[in-house]
């Protein structure tokens, strides 16, 4: 398969999820990355070409739009000071290792409140993080450790 068509394919792939994330803005960071890596095994089988040759020629399509799918380190970090900086979180700094987060405190119609009125309102990527981190916290409060495992309301 030439390079052109590989690319053509990625281009199609990060259309597909960028629109599937902005309409379901409830999505987080890990439903994303799991619809991007079935979507990138399914396309790659079909064009019988290895994943990860796929994955690469997706990484580079998502650079070029200036939005990777999958956060680093460093944009993880970005996005947690911004919600910081926003009030949303508070960071607490550790000797060794990364940061400690911690949520505000709110209730969720304080929170919606909140958001309502955030000028400018959260970027895509800030609305996953506080949307994991909500879901997370119910999950908790219904004894359960991760998201997926809990009974939606």
């Amino acid at each position: 398969m030439d390079a052109p068509e590989v690319q053509q394919h990625a281009e199609r792939i990060v259309e597909a999820i960028a629109h599937r994330s902005a309409q379901d803005a409830g999505l987080s960071i890990e439903q994303v990355q799991s619809l991007l890596v079935l979507r990138v095994r399914e396309e790659a089988e079909q064009l019988g070409i290895r994943p990860r040759a796929l994955m690469g020629a997706v990484w580079r399509a998502w650079e070029r739009r200036d939005r990777p799918p999958l956060l680093g380190p460093s944009e993880t970090m970005r996005v947690l000071e911004r919600l910081a900086e926003r009030g949303l979180v508070t960071m607490r700094r550790q000797e060794q290792g990364d940061p400690q987060v911690i949520w505000c405190g709110l209730p969720d119609d304080q929170v919606d409140a909140r958001l309502a009125q955030m000028d400018p309102p959260l970027s895509h990527e800030e609305r996953l993080f506080v949307e994991g981190i909500r879901r997370h916290l119910a999950a908790r409060a219904r004894g359960v450790w991760h998201s997926w495992e809990a009974e939606r309301p």
